[in-house]
């Protein structure tokens, strides 16, 4: 947030280096983690960690990982150097000669205004749109900018003296304002109106709130949702629990409580999940009203949820989104799309006070603003993908120093600096807990990150080890769904069915390239060296990135 909003580059720079050079203590207890996996992975018969982890997945090796991972790294990098560029040139024309090269902590600042001055958003606004959402993370955007608020307290002193309080009021006032403009066609009753027209435009089927068992519920916030279709009978059912407590799980997730399994010829045990958030009610009023990357977090996970109640399996371990690692998240991030089509928006999104209908040129905005830098949003979550195989990959003579390696693979694979003295890596969850990693070293859960700074700590509920790539897999995967089956008439019965027989009723219980031929043709992927990758090219006309191919 301070590199975002603050003109004074000293203070960004401040709040950049201090956000990402701590706790010290982070780098040793990540060096013990690399070597334990390290030496468990040669205990079970394989070279790394990193081939332990991928074997079982479509994948099948980190070799494969890694080409998938550079060709897209070589096509998304003239794009990615051509935004670097008009980033540096925006602020070359802007400001004066004394703030020199483009830098780190300057990114998240000059883009959000370059947004702002585009599509007339705010950066605030326009700000979360730039993250992949990697909230999964929550979906979790992975976002170490966000770091920097444990230093808050520190840097107001700073703050405060580059910044008049009246200058600093009126910035506030100017980001809460415009935060509003989005948030105020997003409800969030409407935007569970939204996950019904979705059931029913699609699946022919109802969500409706049923009543709970006394002692059923952990939270007097939490519903209970019958999934209904008029012919079939219950599908399934939903817990939603998506308001923020104190003490509460703090990331957006779906949890499979039961999963679905054919229990005699004639009776199925329907599958039970639970979709947890954490909105905050809007000032002045006693519900929440979600920003835009609020309602896609949303849809993201409503994808998963959608993919373990529709599940019809004969074992609850094949049900739903049980899955091979780099499948698992294509639902997820097919759903995304309909939380971004105005054909799907103009059915629920509606002003809170007004019942204004979304105007489309408000969307359409939105969707320049989320186009205007994807290429280095692309190229982030390549790098990221990059450190998570080499950190785990093969080793000479651990411990390793993770700080070169992650600093060269910056350097080599994205358009921006590093920023010396920086270790932001020991901040990266996805190397620790997505995984059957947290169960082997549970020891590292609790002491990963120092008492301090336990804020930071999120346990994820999917199990992803070695496994970041998975979410460029689903990226891929669900572009080409998207424009093969979706894009003409995305809220069809036919669209929805083709989806729900094709793909989600099958879990993990056919074979994962079947799903995916079967849904969309030969197209959607390729085999290389004993594995399976993603056919990009979906992806890269998406982006207008296909030039590259």
């Amino acid at each position: 947030m301070v590199t975002q909003l603050l003109i004074s580059k000293k203070v960004r720079k401040q709040a950049y280096i201090q956000g990402n050079s701590v706790p010290q203590a982070n780098l040793s207890v990540l060096d013990k983690l690399i070597a334990a996996r390290h030496e468990f992975a040669q205990i079970m018969g394989y070279k790394s960690y990193a081939e332990f982890a991928v074997h079982p997945n479509m994948a099948s090796s980190p070799e494969v990982v890694m080409s998938f991972l550079l060709d897209m790294s070589k096509i998304v990098r003239p794009r990615a150097d051509e935004e670097f560029k008009k980033i540096k040139e925006f602020k070359r024309k802007n400001f004066d000669q004394g703030y020199g090269d483009l830098e780190p902590w300057d990114e998240t600042y000059f883009t959000g205004m370059m947004k702002s001055s585009a599509y007339n958003l705010d950066s605030s606004v326009s700000y979360p749109l730039l993250s992949v959402r990697v909230c999964h993370l929550m979906r979790t955007v992975h976002s170490v900018v966000a770091c920097t608020v444990i230093y808050w307290s520190k840097l107001s002193t700073a703050v405060c003296s580059c910044m008049s309080s009246d200058a600093y009021g009126a910035l506030c006032s100017s980001l809460y304002s415009n935060i509003l403009v989005v948030a105020s066609y997003f409800p969030l009753s409407q935007c569970i109106e939204g996950l019904k027209v979705l059931v029913e435009s699609l699946f022919g089927a109802t969500f409706h709130s049923i009543p709970l068992a006394p002692g059923e519920s952990w939270h007097p916030d939490v519903l209970k949702m019958a999934f209904h279709h008029p012919e079939e009978g219950d599908l399934g059912y939903l817990y939603l629990d998506l308001y923020s407590r104190k003490g509460k799980y703090q990331g957006c997730a779906h949890f499979a409580i039961k999963g679905g399994r054919r229990i005699s010829e004639t009776e199925y045990q329907l599958p039970v999940v639970a979709l947890v958030c954490n909105f905050s009610a809007s000032l002045g009023s006693s519900t929440a009203r979600l920003n835009h990357w609020e309602l896609e977090t949303l849809f993201h996970e409503f994808g998963h949820a959608l993919h373990s109640l529709l599940s019809r399996t004969d074992f609850q371990h094949f049900s739903g989104t049980r899955v091979v690692l780099d499948l698992a998240e294509t639902p997820a991030n097919l759903f995304e799309y309909y939380a971004w089509d105005y054909r799907v928006l103009r059915t629920f999104a509606r002003h809170y006070s007004t019942g204004e209908v979304i105007p489309e040129k408000l969307v359409e905005s939105m969707q320049g603003a989320r186009k205007m830098f994807a290429a280095t949003e692309l190229q982030r979550q390549i790098f990221y993908a990059l450190i998570d195989q080499t950190l785990f990959g093969e080793q000479s003579s651990p411990p390793i120093d993770t700080v070169s390696i992650v600093a060269d693979l910056k350097r080599r694979y994205t358009s921006w600096k590093h920023a010396e003295g920086t270790h932001w890596h020991t901040r990266f969850n996805h190397l620790l807990n997505y995984g059957a990693g947290s169960k082997l070293h549970s020891s590292f859960l609790d002491n990963f990150f120092s008492q301090d700074h336990r804020i930071l700590y999120v346990y994820n509920s999917y199990l992803m080890y070695v496994g970041y790539y998975s979410y460029l897999y689903a990226k891929c995967f669900a572009a080409t769904i998207w424009h093969e089956v979706c894009l003409e008439d995305p809220l069809s019965l036919a669209t929805g069915s083709a989806l729900r027989t094709k793909f989600l009723q099958h879990g993990g219980a056919k074979d994962p390239d079947d799903l995916l031929k079967d849904l969309t043709g030969d197209g959607i992927l390729r085999y290389r060296n004993g594995g399976i990758i993603p056919n990009i090219t979906g992806l890269c006309k998406e982006m207008k990135l296909a030039e590259g191919l």
